[in-house]
């Protein structure tokens, strides 16, 4: 197998090519005004003489699409199988931090609680293989209530003319004559760092659990241990294991969601935790999604699931988003996938059931489904109710829901582990925002792009989201407002991705993982708008083309970025949100300026404008009413002669000519 770093550049190497192919098609389509089609364009009494069968430029075509789409699919292989392969049945080159923090949480979260992982994993690696021995403070995770950050008060300043100095100006800053008190967080918001023997001391861990767990955890821990690499990450000198391992004992603990953890906790009472057993959860994670991305192909064609595989496969496994593959996050994509397909082939109860075990397991893709039952309500207020597909889909959800809340339930702590995990979520985005994306990590900083100080610890960044919460929730709803207006004019599937997708980055801050589903969700957008509306296929239609390009452009571009996130890790958070809401911003142009996201050719007289001919009966587009759109001379004489070649043609053949008052419907 590949190492990790060859591995990376492969995966990056393959993603480029991909974006390369989309470049491509949108160079071919601007150069040439259009889809390359001569049948448009040449005469059939011409056709005739240059292929004597009419069937040779069909074929050919049909030739060329399926060894272009056949390419995109083994492109989508490829990359499939690297992340599939990432990880080894040794457990490494997994995401150790996440088989740490969920399946070690999960297990034994009910001697454990929310906040005694790091403690008892010291104490139980001290009385074995003392892996963590070298480990000198570890963070007390005393979980609280969320910290509740207030706005801090705007000084009022005012100008002044100073005299002394030539009527020069001066700024003065006044101060409220009555100074408001602004309740700060805690110091020790999550948790201090304490020394490790004193902290498993007071965590009392071994009399918690029962005869032979302890025995049984202990091993556990050694096997997660085993999994960090013996020399250091990525070929890095010996003290690199340090600068791997001791973040995990000073994070924050864990914050799946309490159904991941339920569900996690049933998977190993049954198997034990093994490099081996983790490995092949990892591997059957990709089979899913490859599983999903056959219904894909059922539902939009072999070009849309190749596409929407290399935008999947291209952010997974060694990739700037995660730090090794990962164990859950694939059935998690897996669902999406297939709940898409589902409802695109009109399974909506199947389709519902999906995607709410997204929703419970992640959260935010409850979004999405928002945005379906909208987009279902807003087509039956303008008279097209869809009761069967929204009862369906209702059906399907909730008692999907339902079940995983009530599994939920079975984790020691019941439903109030809910609340626990939230207040953990607000702790982290507090504490330690580093993986955190959103729109809102735009207004963090004050002049670091100028030469001011970057360095923000992440309480000043949290507190500086307080003060401008208002920009920020005006801000969000400029960029959600484009997608909300489309209601009427996207395909619902198309529309429940994009406005749900948008919204997750425009209002909330999710974990950067999030984004490995959430751009896979634009691309199957994008192939909904494809099937739909045929003059947006893909790689042939400009907004459906810019929109995979856009979503590859990111994935690649992440894979060079993120290369200097050790060296300046204030930059995660601010690149990566910049390049997603430069996405979301031309998306959001595309909305509002192609109504109906229809292509009808490039406007007479553009550069590279090409009079919209039909083969069967030579008419030419009616000439534009407005004498600005008027077509050129050239154009004129050039439709005139067609005219007059078609009417020979239809007198030779007997019949009668074409009225040329009709409309065109060769456009594309």
């Amino acid at each position: 197998m590949l190492d990790v770093a060859r591995h990376a550049q492969v995966q990056f190497s393959l993603g480029l090519l991909a974006l390369l192919v989309c470049l491509t098609a949108l160079a071919w389509r601007n150069v040439f005004g259009r889809p390359p089609a001569p049948d448009l364009v040449i005469p059939a009494w011409l056709k005739d003489r240059l292929w004597p069968s009419r069937d040779v430029d069909s074929k050919w075509r049909a030739r060329g699409r399926l060894l272009l789409d056949g390419g995109l699919a083994a492109l989508a292989l490829v990359l499939a199988l690297f992340a599939m392969t990432a990880g080894r049945v040794d457990g490494s080159r997994l995401d150790r931090e996440r088989v740490f923090h969920e399946v070690i949480q999960a297990k034994y979260h009910a001697e454990l609680g929310w906040d005694r992982i790091y403690a008892c994993s010291w104490a139980a690696d001290h009385d074995g293989e003392r892996a963590f021995s070298w480990i000198e403070k570890a963070r007390a995770l005393e979980l609280g209530p969320a910290p509740t950050l207030q706005a801090r008060p705007k000084p009022e300043t005012k100008l002044e003319f100073d005299e002394r100095r030539e009527g020069k100006l001066r700024k003065v800053t006044v101060r409220p004559e009555v100074p408001v008190e602004v309740e700060r967080p805690p110091a020790n918001v999550g948790g201090k760092l304490v020394p490790t023997r004193a902290l498993a001391d007071q965590a009392e861990c071994e009399p918690r659990f029962a005869d032979g767990r302890w025995d049984e955890f202990k091993a556990d821990v050694a096997t997660a241990a085993a999994m960090w690499p013996k020399d250091g990450y990525e070929g890095r000198n010996k003290d690199a294991r340090s600068f791997k391992l001791a973040p995990v004992f000073e994070s924050y603990g864990s914050t799946a969601t309490p159904a991941r953890l339920a569900r996690l906790r049933l998977w190993f009472s049954i198997l034990p935790v093994s490099g081996g057993s983790l490995f092949v959860l990892s591997l059957l994670g990709g089979l899913l999604s490859i599983g999903a991305l056959g219904l894909v192909w059922r539902a939009y064609g072999l070009r849309a699931a190749a596409l929407v595989g290399i935008v999947c496969f291209a952010e997974l496994a060694v990739s700037p988003i995660a730090s090794g593959a990962g164990v859950a996050a694939s059935l998690a994509l897996a669902t999406v996938l297939a709940g898409f397909a589902a409802a695109e082939l009109d399974r909506w109860a199947l389709a519902g059931g999906l995607l709410a075990f997204a929703s419970v397991e992640l959260v935010w893709p409850s979004l999405v489904v928002l945005a379906l039952v909208a987009k279902l309500g807003a087509d039956w207020l303008a008279g097209h109710p869809r009761k069967r597909e929204l009862t369906r889909l209702a059906i399907g959800a909730g008692a999907t829901a339902v079940a995983l809340l009530l599994l939920s339930a079975t984790l020691p702590g019941g439903f109030g582990n809910w609340s626990a995990w939230a207040d953990r979520v607000a702790v982290h985005r507090y504490a330690d925002g580093s993986r955190q994306v959103g729109l809102r990590w735009l207004f963090v900083p004050d002049g670091s792009w100028l030469g001011g100080n970057k360095a923000l610890a992440y309480p000043e960044k949290a507190q500086r989201l307080a003060d401008r919460h208002a920009w920020i929730l005006l801000c969000g709803v400029l960029l959600l407002v484009p997608s909300l207006l489309a209601v009427r004019r996207l395909p619902p599937l198309a529309f429940a991705g994009i406005a749900g997708v948008t919204a997750t980055f425009a209002m909330f801050s999710t974990e950067a993982t999030a984004w490995g589903i959430a751009l896979p969700m634009l691309a199957l957008a994008a192939a909904a708008i494809a099937k739909h509306h045929k003059p947006s296929a893909l790689l042939v239609g400009r907004p459906s083309t810019v929109l995979i390009a856009g979503c590859l452009a990111l994935c690649v571009g992440m894979h060079g970025i993120f290369r200097i996130q050790p060296f300046e890790p204030w930059l995660f958070n601010m690149v990566y949100s910049h390049l997603l809401t430069t996405l979301m911003l031309g998306l959001g142009v595309a909305l509002l300026l192609l109504p109906g996201l229809r292509e009808h050719g490039d406007p007479p007289g553009a550069p590279a404008s090409i009079p919209v001919l039909l083969a069967t009966s030579g008419r030419t587009p009616k000439p534009a009413a407005d004498a600005s759109e008027a077509l050129t001379p050239e154009q004129v004489a050039a439709a005139a002669a067609f005219d007059a070649a078609s009417a020979i043609t239809a007198v030779i053949k007997d019949e009668p000519e074409p009225a040329r008052d009709e409309q065109p419907g060769g456009a594309s």
